[in-house]
């Protein structure tokens, strides 16, 4: 992690002497309702419209997302639509990227609602930090229903980790791990800062520089794009500035199948990722062992994250969703060790040394 001080100080600066001009990439795929949502958030935008393009990014929609755009865009000159066949949300951003002109380029979904100072939050906070290449906000949820406090809940949490000292607390032995089910992740004042694991996602803006020293999203992870990206970053030694005073609204699915959706292929990709990257997603142990292993893992998460609720009711009341979340991640990660196994086997046997272990989440938001 790049060691750049904290910063504390939270000022708000006119944009009447900023002029870079700024791209808002909106990656979708068939959601054509949330689409909605998102673009009337950004269309009330308070930045100069001169300054300002939104992209729609569509990954191949068959729902009515471009007929949808066009109807905006009789009224919104810079709103732009930009189609591909169906690759997945790396090859959206990725889409979006190269079709952006402006000088920073921010990367939203389609179900999230931009508050209408977003843009102009975005130009006054590289303008007072221009040593600053990427900055990412903090996420909450747009509803108070009990599907969104929930599927929050699940994405809070490992927010909330990565942003504390016990992010680097990796445990040396199954005692430490199992001692870890109880910490509870300690309060702390939420400060402009560096310090910190999240990814460079949450309607994160980057220079688009950025893009030239750093490559584009891999395509070939359909989740955890933006953990690679930030690996990629911090390697290079640009680091990702967190922003928690302007925040993000995110629309979460009312009965958790969307939640699910996504812990099942973050599971799988998680996988992928570490094979890319040599970390141990076995660590050279038996297929059999490893998968008792995720198992016990599983039940460990889900009881340190429902910990994390601040009633014992709402521990209880969590447990067995934290489960279901938990479980569906593991499964999608064993099922990619599955397929993976022998080339994956193939590699440690030619380099003739196990790989290293990796302790890390992928992907809060």
């Amino acid at each position: 992690m790049l060691a750049s001080p904290a910063v504390s100080n939270h000022q708000e600066v006119s944009t009447s002497s900023i002029h870079e001009k700024i791209s808002i990439i909106v990656l979708t795929y068939n959601r054509t309702r949330l689409l909605g949502d998102c673009l009337q958030s950004l269309l009330a935008q308070t930045y100069p419209r001169e300054k300002l393009e939104i992209l729609v990014s569509d990954d191949g929609s068959h729902d009515g997302t471009r007929e949808l755009v066009e109807r905006l865009q009789t009224q919104h000159a810079h709103l732009k639509y930009f189609y591909q066949s169906h690759k997945g949300i790396a090859g959206a951003r990725n889409h979006g990227i190269v079709h952006a002109t402006g000088e920073i380029v921010a990367i939203v979904a389609d179900d999230y609602i931009l508050d209408s100072t977003y843009a102009t939050t975005i130009a006054g906070f590289f303008h007072r930090h221009p040593e600053a290449m990427v900055v990412r906000f903090k996420v909450i949820a747009a509803r108070n229903d009990l599907g969104s406090q929930i599927s929050h809940f699940y994405y809070d949490v490992s927010a909330r980790r990565r942003l504390s000292p016990i992010a680097d607390s990796i445990p040396r032995n199954w005692r430490e791990r199992i001692a870890q089910v109880w910490q509870k992740v300690p309060p702390f004042e939420e400060t402009i800062t560096t310090q910190h694991n999240l990814e460079a996602s949450g309607a994160a803006a980057f220079r688009h520089e950025v893009f030239a020293r750093v490559g584009l999203f891999d395509e070939s992870l359909q989740r955890a794009e933006d953990t690679d990206m930030t690996k990629r970053l911090r390697e290079l030694g640009i680091a990702v500035y967190y922003y928690p005073y302007h925040h993000i609204k995110h629309q979460y699915s009312l009965f958790l199948l969307d939640t699910v959706y996504k812990c099942f292929h973050t599971g799988f990709n998680r996988y992928k990722l570490y094979q890319k990257h040599e970390f141990s997603a076995d660590n050279g142990r038996s297929l059999a062992k490893t998968i008792v292993l995720a198992k016990i893992g599983m039940v460990l998460d889900a009881l340190w994250r429902a910990r994390q609720a601040e009633s014992t009711v709402k521990v209880i009341c969590y447990l067995p969703i934290m489960l279901l979340f938990e479980a569906t991640n593991k499964l999608g990660f064993l099922f990619s060790l599955l397929l993976h196994w022998p080339a994956a086997r193939h590699r440690v046997r030619r380099r003739g040394t196990r790989p290293v272990r990796m302790h890390h989440e992928t992907r809060s938001h």
